[in-house]
C-alpha cells in the first residue's frame, strides 16, 4: 500500500505497558508504560517485523500509532523478547479497518517472570530472632510453593532444595500470590513455617524467611547400682520401666505436662526437649533410691540440634535393719523383758557416739525398732544409753552387719540383741 495515499488508509493505536500482575486486563494504576517496543503488522506471519511491513516504536509513554491500508486484514503484534504478552490474550489483534477508520485501544500488556529467594534459618535457641551469631541455615532441605494452600507438599507444586547455608531460589514464576512453605522434617520444630509473598512482573524478592530448629535430645541409661557406691560399674545391670522426665520447674517432683519417657529393656532412654536449660530427673521406683548423679539431677543448656548422651542414672534398693532392745535387770545377758523408749541409732561414722544426721529410732512398747531406706553396706547399730545404764549385750557394743539391698539382715530380725543392761549400782 502507498501510505502516502491517506484516502485509502486507516490507523491503529494503543499503549504498550507492563502487565505487572499478569492478569491480562486493561492497564491498571501502577502499571508502567513500556517505551521503545516495536509494534508491527505481521503480513507474512513470521512473528517478527520484516522489511516492508508497517511498523512503529512506542514512545516513552508507551503510546504507538500505526498507519495501515484500509479494507485489508491486518495482524498487529508487538516485539517483547523474554516476556509473555498477556493482553490481548492471543498476543495479537486481527482486524480489517475501513477507509479512514481510527482503531484505538489496541493495547499490548506483557509481563516478565519473577523470582522468589530467601533462606531457611536455623533458629537454634528457638527465640524467633533469626540470623543471630552462631545461627546458620538448614540445608539441604525442601521448600515448596503451596499452590493449593493445604499445608502439604503436592506432587505438582514447585520445590527448591536449600543450599548448605539454607538459601533457596524459585525462578521463572508468573506474577501473583504465593505461599513459601518449609517441608518440615519430623524432628524439627517450626518457628516460621510459611511466608506469604506477592510478586509482580520482573520482581526479584530475596528476603523471604522460614525458620525451624532441630529438636535437641538428652539420652542415657538407667542401671542398678549393685554396690550402691554411686559409680556406674561395668557389671551394673540395666533397669527398665523407670520414668525419666524433664523437670521444668526443677522441683524434684514430676508435674503433669512435663515431658517424660520410660527406660527400655536395656535401660536406655531418650528425651526430646526444647532449647534452653533443661533438667533431667527420674522417678525412683518404690523401694529404690538414686545414687548417681549427685542430687539425681542432670542440668544442661541445649540448643537446636544438640544430642547430649551419657546422662546416666544409677539406683539401688534400700536396706532395712530391725531388732528389739531388751532390759537385762540382773546384768546376766539374758532378757528380762522389752525396753521401751530407748534411743537406737546407726553409727555412720563408727565413732561410738550418736551424732547429728545419723538415723535414729526410739524403741516401741515392745522394745522393737527398725531402720528403713538405708544404703546397702555395713552398718553398726548402737543404743544411746541413758545415764546409769550399761550395755550387757552384744559384747561389741553394737550390732555390725552388712545389710543387703531390699532385705532385712537376719541378725537384726531373728537374733534378739539384748542392748540395755541393769542400772549401775
Amino acid at each position: 500500500m502507498d501510505l502516502g495515499n491517506q484516502l485509502n488508509a486507516a490507523t491503529v493505536s494503543g499503549v504498550v505497558f507492563d502487565d505487572a500482575d499478569a492478569d491480562g486486563a486493561a492497564r491498571e494504576g501502577g502499571e508502567a508504560a513500556r517505551g521503545g517496543r516495536v509494534v508491527y503488522d505481521d503480513v507474512n506471519a513470521s512473528f517478527g517485523p520484516d522489511a516492508g511491513e508497517a511498523q512503529t516504536t512506542s514512545g516513552a509513554d508507551g503510546l504507538y500509532t500505526l498507519t495501515l491500508e484500509a479494507g485489508v486484514q491486518h495482524t498487529i503484534r508487538v516485539v517483547e523478547s523474554g516476556r509473555t504478552v498477556s493482553r490481548p490474550g492471543a498476543g495479537e489483534y486481527v482486524f480489517t479497518p475501513a477507509i479512514g477508520e481510527v482503531v484505538a485501544g489496541r493495547d499490548f500488556g506483557s509481563w516478565a517472570v519473577a523470582t522468589i529467594a530467601g533462606r531457611w534459618f536455623d533458629d537454634r535457641d528457638g527465640d524467633g530472632t533469626l540470623g543471630e551469631a552462631g545461627e546458620g541455615g538448614h540445608g539441604p532441605r525442601i521448600v515448596y510453593l503451596d499452590l493449593d494452600g493445604n499445608g502439604t507438599r503436592g506432587d505438582d507444586e514447585p520445590t527448591a532444595t536449600t543450599d548448605p547455608d539454607g538459601t533457596f531460589t524459585f525462578p521463572g514464576l508468573t506474577p501473583g500470590e504465593y505461599v513459601v512453605r518449609a517441608d518440615l522434617p519430623a524432628d524439627h520444630v517450626c518457628i516460621v513455617c510459611s511466608a506469604p509473598v506477592t510478586v509482580r512482573s520482573d520482581d526479584d524478592l530475596s528476603a523471604v524467611a522460614v525458620a525451624s530448629y532441630e529438636s535437641p535430645t538428652i539420652s542415657g541409661r538407667v542401671v542398678v547400682d549393685a554396690n550402691a557406691d554411686g559409680v556406674i560399674d561395668a557389671g551394673d545391670q540395666p533397669r527398665a520401666n523407670v520414668v525419666v522426665y524433664v523437670d521444668g520447674d526443677d522441683s524434684g517432683t514430676k508435674q503433669d505436662g512435663e515431658a517424660s519417657v520410660t527406660s527400655a529393656a536395656d535401660g536406655s532412654y531418650s528425651l526430646t526437649v526444647t532449647p534452653g536449660t533443661r533438667v533431667a530427673r527420674i522417678v525412683n521406683p518404690t523401694g529404690f533410691v538414686c545414687s548417681h548423679p549427685a542430687g539425681c539431677r542432670h542440668s544442661d543448656v541445649l540448643l537446636g540440634g544438640d544430642a547430649l548422651t551419657s546422662r546416666d542414672f544409677a539406683i539401688h534398693e534400700t536396706a532395712t535393719i530391725a531388732g528389739v532392745v531388751h532390759e537385762d535387770s540382773d546384768a546376766d545377758g539374758d532378757s528380762d523383758g522389752p525396753s521401751a523408749g530407748r534411743i537406737v541409732y546407726v553409727d555412720l561414722d563408727g565413732s561410738g557416739t550418736r551424732n547429728d544426721g545419723e538415723p535414729t529410732q526410739t524403741t516401741a512398747g515392745d522394745g522393737s525398732y527398725g531402720f528403713a531406706g538405708l544404703r546397702p553396706g555395713t552398718h553398726t547399730v548402737r543404743v544411746d544409753l541413758a545415764d546409769g545404764w550399761t550395755l550387757s549385750a552384744p559384747a561389741a557394743g553394737g550390732h555390725t552387719r552388712r545389710s543387703r539391698a531390699g532385705r532385712a539382715p537376719r541378725v537384726a530380725t531373728s537374733r534378739r540383741g539384748r542392748s540395755a543392761g541393769s542400772p549401775a549400782p
